[in-house]
């Protein structure tokens, strides 16, 4: 059957009939589960939560559930589906019920165009652990065709509530807000030192940051992203709306051969409010989703996402980002507590920070520059179009990291 594609406006592409298919396609995989339609849906792609408490009470175990072994995997998965990417003995997913497992796992499903980097998605959650979910593809069978032009996949279920539920909108925080804030911030500098490579070029002499001849990377930029690092600058540098705009991405585009030194690691790419998870209790960081758009980019392409734990978005006044009266000392504690996990020599602190700010703002131009538009990544934002985009490319490139505050 030839898939039917909708309009991604206010929701998924995916046609309500395709997503009737894609539910009986889950239930004829794993039969006896509950299956239901995740509450917040992508624009390109359909996601299901699938639970197999039904199983477990019907059956009376779980065991039959996990492998033979012992050995963690998504329920159902065969063993050439597998990717074993997992320390041994974590459940994935799990949690109790009457005195018996249960699984919880999200099924989601993606057009062709709209396919996961299963390579990318394991080399994260080798790096990220579980703050990462573990993504596994799944296959036709005989019993179970996939939809034609749908690539399915199998998701580890990370428990949190995304932060775009929790995030605070008032520019002064109480006590309890700044210490779950305060704790966000520096978990997140935790995160995202564990990109940081242990073969990484030496920094604790000069040479790696002041040299003009860098070194050789072993890995390389071949994303949709990566590949085009060059010609997405040049053309930000004709097109974005205001002269300060095309300064600094001709800035950046000057600096890039500096910023491409750094590590190329793993960087999640839609480090957004609601891929945040959060544990709801104590502010702490329960996790990342939605790892479709990572690619291999310099180290510090991401941090990005920093400025959404440091204010908000103001829909009422404007669209405005607003951030915290004391954004400062938020920003202070995120890169203390990163060049404090990656251990960067006192000497050289200042001019590593210069340079992992330097891709920061790479980071916020590529993934702020360009207007999504169904996935094309090819059109510069402008005012009319993408107000609210422009709003955050100006707000986050006001912010002077690496240079006067650093």
């Amino acid at each position: 059957m030839e898939m039917t594609l909708v309009s991604s406006v206010g929701g998924s592409i995916l046609s309500e009939l395709i997503k009737e298919e894609c539910d009986e396609v889950v239930r004829k995989r794993w039969p006896g589960a509950e299956v239901s339609p995740c509450g917040t849906q992508g624009a390109c792609s359909y996601t299901v939560l699938v639970s197999t408490k039904e199983i477990s009470r019907r059956e009376g175990k779980s065991k039959e559930l996990r492998s033979e072994k012992g050995k963690d995997k998504l329920p159902g998965l065969e063993r050439d589906e597998r990717r074993n990417i997992i320390d041994a003995g974590k459940d994935i997913g799990c949690s109790k019920s009457r005195g018996q497992e249960h699984v919880n796992f999200i099924v989601q499903f993606r057009p062709e165009r709209y396919a996961l980097d299963i390579e990318i998605a394991g080399a994260a959650k080798g790096i990220y652990g579980p703050k990462c979910p573990l993504i596994e593809a799944v296959e036709s069978r005989d019993h179970m065709a996939i939809p034609e032009g749908l690539r399915v996949y199998a998701v580890e279920f990370l428990a949190g509530t995304p932060y775009s539920k929790l995030q605070p909108r008032s520019r002064t925080l109480g006590l309890h807000e700044w210490a779950r804030q305060s704790r966000l911030v520096k978990d997140f500098a935790q995160f995202v030192a564990r990109g940081w490579p242990t073969s990484a070029p030496n920094l604790q002499t000069p040479s790696f940051l002041l040299s003009s001849s860098f070194p050789e990377q072993s890995t390389q930029m071949t994303g949709k992203v990566g590949a085009s690092i060059k010609s997405r600058l040049a053309q930000l540098v004709s097109d974005l709306p205001t002269a300060a705009l095309r300064t600094h991405a001709q800035s950046i585009l000057y600096q890039l051969p500096f910023i491409e030194s750094l590590p190329i690691v793993v960087n999640h790419g839609d480090v957004v409010p609601a891929n945040i998870l959060v544990e709801p209790t104590t502010g702490s960081l329960a996790g990342l989703v939605d790892w479709a758009e990572a690619e291999h980019l310099p180290f510090g392409t991401c941090l990005y996402g920093l400025e959404y734990l440091l204010g908000w978005i103001d829909l009422e006044s404007n669209q405005s980002f607003v951030y915290f009266e004391n954004v400062d000392e938020l920003r202070d504690l995120f890169w203390n507590e990163l060049t404090a996990c990656i251990d960067i020599d006192l000497g050289m602190q200042e001019l590593w920070k210069g340079r992992v700010a330097l891709a920061r703002d790479l980071g916020v131009l590529l993934w702020f520059g360009f207007a999504w538009d169904d996935g094309k990544i090819d059109r510069v934002v402008n005012r009319d179009d993408d107000p609210e985009v422009v709003e955050c490319l100006e707000a986050f490139l006001r912010v002077d990291i690496g240079r006067a505050r650093l």
